[in-house]
Order: structure tokens, then sequence, then C-alpha cells
């Protein structure tokens, strides 16, 4: 039997998880929030916010 599709909070546990591999947590949560915010950002605003320089 499939397994049950995961919900949306394990799947930002997962990419916290994953990202702090790399980077800080709070690096890790803004880049969850820019990512979720993808929608109501610009290009350059979402260029500097991935580059770390927001």
């Amino acid at each position: 039997m499939p397994a049950l599709p995961i919900g949306e909070a394990e799947i930002e546990a997962r990419f916290l998880d994953n990202a702090r591999l790399t980077v800080s947590a709070s690096r890790a949560q803004a880049l969850r929030d820019a990512i979720l915010d993808l929608d109501g950002r610009t290009g350059p605003a979402l260029a500097q916010i991935l580059a770390g320089t927001d």
C-alpha cells in the first residue's frame, strides 16, 4: 500500500533540517520564508535574500 502524502509541516521541517546542514537556523528560516512568499517578492528582492544580502 502506498504511503500517505506528507503534510506541509513535515515538508517545512525536512527543508529546515536539510538547510541547517549548511546554513544557520535563522538563515534557513529566512530562506523558507522567502520560498513560501515567492509570489509576493520581486526578482531583485528574492535574489538579495538568496544571496544573503537582505
